[in-house]
C-alpha cells in the first residue's frame, strides 16, 4: 500500500482516523527528515484538531521507538 501526504492530511482534515499504517508512515517521514516543515506542521495540527486515537498513538510510538 502506498501512502502520501495528501491522503494522510486529507483524512485528518475530514476528521477520519488514520490507519496504523498511515500513522506509522507519517511518523517515519517526520523522523527520517523526508517531511517538509509544512507537512510536519499540517500533520501535528491535523492530528491534534481531530483528536488522537489510541491506535494512532501506538503506531506513532512504535516508529519513535524504532528510531530511538
Amino acid at each position: 500500500m502506498s501512502t502520501a501526504w495528501p491522503e494522510v492530511l486529507g483524512a485528518l482534515v475530514s476528521g477520519t482516523d488514520l490507519t496504523p499504517d498511515q500513522a506509522a508512515w507519517a511518523m517515519e517521514q517526520v523522523l527520517s527528515g523526508a517531511a517538509t516543515p509544512a507537512q510536519v506542521s499540517g500533520f501535528a495540527i491535523g492530528l491534534r484538531s481531530k483528536g488522537e486515537t489510541a491506535t494512532e498513538v501506538a503506531a506513532l510510538a512504535e516508529v519513535m521507538l524504532a528510531h530511538a
